[in-house]
């Protein structure tokens, strides 16, 4: 075991953590001091804004630069709905334009048989002034013809963001062992943007009533007539006007688990095969590793 001596500090592996994002980034913990090549910060899963409650440490860069990809998440799950579960559709986010002054208000569109109702963020509604005097100028009678103005979202960066929270919460679940597998190194391709993921992401998407779902937030695995064949990272996401359910598909740590996931988009359609079934697993707090975890749970 390799060991480090730095005035009078040893170190060995079992006290150097790496960001499990970009593998890079380090630091060392000794009894007197940290020595490191980078900054870190605690990252939440999936990001706070949208309810985040699980928190990891990951380098400062990686943290902000998956920033961007987590703000259009937000504006997904604030604006964003699903019509049509059949194909898991997801509504772009909407505004509503202020013709007077140039403003964009985001909105949700509800339309029943005999009216349409326009929808805003009830934290914006009760503190942001410009909102509530454009509000009561509506009431009022003074912009009889509202413009509503449709976004078109970016799915690529609500994807990577969905595909960073599942990808950390494998990380909780089992350490290092999982970062260093060769499957989680074509992930960090798709953060990376040299590798698209084979499957859609997030492969399901259910709108949720208060905190319940189909499936409690963690790691489950699917398979087929017996066979396993992915792991499933359910994540509840939540904001003041939406609650959704996304659930991504990891890759099983085989030689093949990348290649099947491209063979499991039918799972996400309507006509997804009823023989498909899921089975819970626990946090693997004893830090047996992914690959040990995979053969422990597949074993027949």
């Amino acid at each position: 075991m390799a060991l480090i001596e730095e005035a009078g500090e040893t170190f060995s592996p079992f006290n150097l953590y790496v960001c499990p994002l970009c593998t890079e980034s380090y630091f060392f913990a000794g009894r007197n001091k940290i020595l490191g090549n980078a900054e870190f910060s605690l990252d939440h899963l999936p990001p706070e804004s949208v309810g985040g409650a699980f928190k990891v440490l990951t380098c400062k860069k990686c943290n902000n630069e998956a920033g961007y990809d987590e703000a259009e998440l937000l504006r997904l799950v604030t604006f964003g709905s699903v019509p049509d579960k059949r194909r898991n559709s997801i509504l772009p986010y909407t505004y509503v334009l202020n013709k007077s002054t140039g403003e964009r208000w985001p909105v949700r569109v509800i339309k029943t048989e005999s009216k349409v109702d326009l929808v805003f963020d009830e934290k914006a509604k009760l503190h942001n002034e410009k909102l509530k005097k454009f509000l009561s100028e509506i009431h009022n009678g003074e912009h009889p013809q509202l413009q509503i103005f449709v976004g078109s979202p970016d799915f690529d960066k609500i994807s990577r963001a969905l595909l960073k929270s599942a990808y950390l919460i494998c990380f909780v679940w089992w350490g290092y062992e999982f970062v260093f597998s060769k499957n989680t190194e074509l992930i960090r391709k798709v953060f990376k943007k040299e590798l698209v993921y084979p499957t859609r992401i997030p492969t399901i998407w259910h709108p949720l009533k208060g905190q319940e779902g189909p499936v409690p937030p963690g790691v489950s695995i699917i398979s087929k007539d017996g066979e396993r064949l992915a792991f499933v990272v359910t994540i509840h996401l939540q904001s003041s006007a939406e609650s959704f359910q996304a659930d991504i598909l990891i890759p099983n740590p085989t030689d093949n688990g990348w290649q099947k996931l491209g063979e499991l988009d039918k799972f996400a359609t309507a006509n997804s095969p009823t023989s498909f079934e899921g089975m819970m697993i626990p946090p693997m707090v004893s830090r047996i590793g992914y690959s040990v975890a995979w053969n422990v749970v597949s074993w027949r």
